[in-house]
């Protein structure tokens, strides 16, 4: 049995909220211009890199998974396993929140500090975008302080659009969950705890 990770891009359209866009990669049901993927054996080799030029980090839904393959498949077939393949999955949602802001959807995915923003309405983002973006972050932040009390103090790093214009992808930094925070401080009462 083979154990590989597969990270995946896929073109950024609001379909990640219709579709999963994993199970759509893995059942052949997106174009092959619309998604690229990398794929990393067990031993760390990288055997299949990001090659599709029409994806960047910027304009891509990007998520991962490890696959279980039956067999002993060779490195050289493991694409072809990977798309048409039969296999075993660890299958862990891509999105983990989402929060409704006002007239928006800010969906926060397993990825550290990546978020997806939509429009509730499904209309595309106004040409300035990044202001647009940035007032749903800021009261996103606002929201998550009054729900969980935790001040956050994170920033945004980058924000870009999606080539329908519906979709804007929010990479920030220093962005921590609350449950995260909360696994910290224990960890630091447990130190209180024993003796030194």
């Amino acid at each position: 049995m083979r154990r590989i990770q597969v990270n995946y891009r896929v073109k950024l359209s609001t379909n990640f909220i219709f579709k999963n866009p994993l199970f759509s990669l893995l059942d052949s049901q997106i174009k092959d211009s619309d998604f690229d993927m990398q794929i990393i054996t067990e031993d760390g080799e990288i055997v299949e890199d990001f090659s599709n030029s029409n994806l960047s980090i910027a304009n891509s839904y990007e998520g991962s998974t490890t696959l279980f393959l039956k067999g002993n498949v060779k490195n050289e077939n493991l694409k072809r396993y990977v798309l048409y393949g039969s296999y075993e999955f660890d299958y862990k949602p891509d999105i983990i929140n989402i929060s409704k802001i006002y007239n928006y959807a800010l969906y926060e995915t397993g990825q550290n500090n990546v978020f997806y923003c939509i429009r509730l309405d499904l209309q595309p983002f106004t040409a300035d975008f990044f202001k647009e973006a940035e007032e749903v972050w800021k009261d996103f932040l606002a929201c998550y302080f009054l729900v969980y009390g935790v001040a956050v103090n994170a920033e945004l790093v980058s924000v870009s659009l999606s080539e329908d214009g519906k979709v804007c992808k929010l990479v920030s930094r220093g962005f921590y969950r609350a449950q995260e925070l909360d696994d910290k401080n224990d960890i630091n009462r447990l130190n209180r705890i024993l003796p030194s």
